[in-house]
C-alpha cells in the first residue's frame, strides 16, 4: 500500500525556493509584524524606505519551512523561527545595520486612535486636571470607568490620575470612545520590527528599540565599571597602567600623610614634664626665747594682832 503524500503546488515550491535564496544571499534578514497595519500606510512606508530595505509578504508556513531548511547552512538563523509565532510576519532584507533599520522604521510610524480589540503598546493614563468638557453625561461615563471627576466653573475636572489601560491590555468599546474624546492616540501605525538576524545573531525588538542616547549611556557605564574593576583589583593592562601608577602614588601620599598625622597626634598626647623647681632653702627661724617668768613674791602675811585679854575682875 503506497504512502499518502500531500500535494504541494508548484507555486508553493517556487515560493519556498525564492524565500530560501533571499535568506541565504542577504547578510541582514528580519521579521516584520504587519498586524494592525492598513494597506495604504504599508505601501507608503515601503516606497519611502525602498533604498534601505525590502519587505516581502509571504505565507507564515513558507517562511518557517525556509528557515528550518537553512538551519544547517546558516548558523543561528533558527532564532528567527520563534519570532514568527505571535505576529503576521513579513520578511525584511537589507544590507544596512540592524539598529539603523530599527531607527528608520521607528521614525516612519504615525499615531492613531485605539480601536476596540486592539492591544495597547504602552500604559495609558487619564491625567488629573481641567478638561474642555461641559457638565453633562460624560460625568457618568467617567464614573463607570473608575475616573473621579467633578465640576469647576461649569467644566468637568479630573480629580486624580487614573490608569485606564496597561501595556498589553485589550481596548474595549467604552475605553476606545473615551480615548477618542480625550484625543489620545496610543496606537503606532508602521512596520513593527520583531527581530533581525546578522552574522549568526538574532537581535530582538527589546534590543533594537533601545534609544540611541540610552545605548550610549549603557556603553559609557559599562566602560566605567570595567575600568573601576581593573583598577581596584590591580589588573595590569596597557589601557589602565597609567591609572594604576597614579593610584599607587596617591595611596602612597595618603599613607605618608596619615602616618605624619598619627605621629603628631601621638606626640601631642605625651604629657610634657614640668620643669622641676630647685628646692628653696628655708630660713630656719631660731626659736625665740620665751621670757622667763620671774617668781612672784608671795604676799607677806601681816602679823595678826592677838586679841588682848581684858583683865578679869576679881570678885569682891
Amino acid at each position: 500500500m503506497s504512502e499518502f503524500k500531500a500535494h504541494v503546488s508548484e507555486a508553493k515550491k517556487k515560493s519556498l525556493i525564492e524565500t530560501k535564496k533571499l535568506l541565504e544571499d542577504n547578510s541582514v534578514v528580519g521579521i516584520i509584524d504587519l498586524n494592525n497595519l492598513p494597506s495604504p500606510q504599508f505601501q507608503k512606508i515601503k516606497f519611502k524606505l525602498k533604498d534601505k530595505l525590502k519587505v516581502i509578504v509571504m505565507k507564515k508556513s513558507i517562511l518557517k519551512l525556509a528557515i528550518k531548511e537553512l538551519e544547517s547552512k546558516k548558523k543561528g538563523i533558527s532564532g528567527l523561527d520563534k519570532l514568527t509565532e505571535e505576529s503576521i510576519p513579513a520578511l525584511l532584507i537589507s544590507e544596512e545595520d540592524p539598529f539603523k533599520i530599527a531607527k528608520a522604521l521607528d521614525k516612519n510610524k504615525t499615531k492613531a486612535p485605539a480601536k476596540p480589540g486592539q492591544i495597547t503598546p504602552r500604559e495609558i493614563v487619564i491625567p488629573a486636571g481641567p478638561t474642555a468638557f461641559p457638565a453633562g453625561p460624560i460625568i457618568g461615563e467617567l464614573g463607570q470607568l473608575g475616573i473621579k471627576a467633578g465640576i469647576e466653573d461649569g467644566k468637568v475636572i479630573i480629580q486624580e490620575d487614573k490608569v485606564l489601560l496597561k501595556a498589553g491590555d485589550e481596548v474595549d468599546q467604552k475605553k476606545s470612545d473615551l480615548l477618542a474624546k480625550f484625543k489620545i492616540e496610543p496606537i503606532e501605525i508602521g512596520l513593527n520590527i520583531v527581530g533581525i538576524y546578522q552574522n549568526g545573531t538574532v537581535f530582538g525588538r527589546e534590543v533594537l528599540t533601545v534609544s540611541e542616547e540610552e545605548y550610549k549611556q549603557n556603553i559609557t557605564q559599562a566602560a566605567t565599571e570595567a575600568i573601576n574593576l581593573a583598577v581596584f583589583s590591580v589588573y595590569p593592562s596597557k589601557d589602565i597602567i597609567e591609572l594604576l601608577i597614579k593610584k599607587a602614588e596617591s595611596d602612597s601620599l595618603a599613607l605618608e600623610s596619615s602616618q605624619k598625622l598619627l605621629e603628631k597626634i601621638g606626640s601631642d598626647e605625651v604629657p610634657k614634664e614640668e620643669p622641676k623647681e630647685e628646692p628653696k632653702e628655708e630660713l630656719k627661724e631660731e626659736p625665740k626665747e620665751e621670757p622667763k617668768e620671774e617668781p612672784k613674791e608671795e604676799p607677806k602675811e601681816e602679823p595678826k594682832e592677838e586679841p588682848k585679854e581684858e583683865p578679869k575682875e576679881e570678885p569682891k
